[in-house]
């Protein structure tokens, strides 16, 4: 990131990081897109295994070829993005919590391997930096009340994640002062889901308001609809920069949120002069 007051840490360090040495490597970039087909199919594999301890075999097998068929899988896969790694990374912990949680020892292996790719989708995907600290609020209470062996081992595997996101909770420290300070992307995203423009679904859309036709579709006027309902406040948010933007975003979607708590659900509905607006966001923030 730029120094203050410039900051970006608008993406979590999880991907650039796994694909790094392959760019550094001078991998072309059809070989960095074919990380995602190795994660996929990895992802199917793993989650057999899982299935095939909870249920028949054949029932375990109908699972995987549906996880496999999925279809927002397979948009992702010609994408150098995040999707099928986070994909991967989710099918991995349920299969290492399977492992770890049937298991009487704390220190078995699973138990740090759980942990560990807890921790990495943290920095792949910030939301679940929140995750984190909630299992280990929750986990250490249930352990304190009950005193169970699993609890405990919750507590460790929590805990052991929240080391792994050290290094990047210590990087934006540096820059903003803050702690547990995970990105400045969020408030973007609280901003647009907490829009209460009728005809607007909380599609994610950049500062220049341009719907993304190329992935997501195009619909006509919804460029200038988008510019009406909004210039003004992005015009009012970008003055600020970095942290204080974020802030910002935050301050106005929260806004947005009191003052439409109730909203009637007919008014969410899209007449024939409203028709959704459709926009793509990178989702790391």
């Amino acid at each position: 990131s730029p120094p203050p007051p410039e900051i970006d840490l608008w993406h979590a360090p999880g991907y650039p990081l796994l694909i790094t040495p392959f760019v550094a490597a001078g991998v072309p970039l059809l070989g960095i897109r074919l990380l995602n087909a190795i994660f996929l199919y990895f992802s199917v594999v793993l989650f057999y295994k899982l299935m095939s301890k909870l249920v028949s075999p054949k029932m375990a097998l109908y699972a995987a070829i549906a996880v496999g068929s999925y279809w927002l899988a397979w948009k992702g896969l010609p994408l150098i993005m995040t999707e099928t790694l986070v994909f991967f990374l989710v099918t991995e912990i349920c299969w290492s919590a399977y492992k770890s949680f049937n298991e009487e020892k704390i220190n078995a292996r699973y138990t740090y391997q759980l942990a560990f790719f807890l921790g990495y989708l943290a920095i792949t995907r910030f939301l679940f930096g929140y995750v984190l600290l909630a299992g280990l609020l929750l986990s250490g209470i249930l352990w304190l009340w009950k005193r169970k062996i699993h609890y405990k081992k919750s507590v460790v595997v929590f805990a052991l994640a929240l080391v792994v996101t050290l290094p990047w909770l210590i990087y934006t420290y540096s820059l903003t002062g803050r702690v547990l300070y995970w990105g400045n992307s969020g408030g973007t995203t609280i901003y647009w889901i907490s829009n209460p423009n009728e005809g607007e679904y909380g599609e994610w859309f950049n500062t220049q308001l341009e719907p993304n036709g190329s992935i997501d579709g195009n619909v006509p006027g919804a460029h200038e609809k988008l510019e009406a309902n909004h210039r003004h406040i992005i015009n009012e948010i970008i003055r600020h920069k970095g942290v204080e933007r974020d802030d910002a975003y935050k301050q106005k979607g929260f806004e947005n949120i009191r003052n439409h708590a109730a909203r009637n659900p007919r008014e969410c509905r899209s007449g024939p002069d409203t028709p959704p607006h459709r926009g793509r966001k990178s989702l790391d923030g």
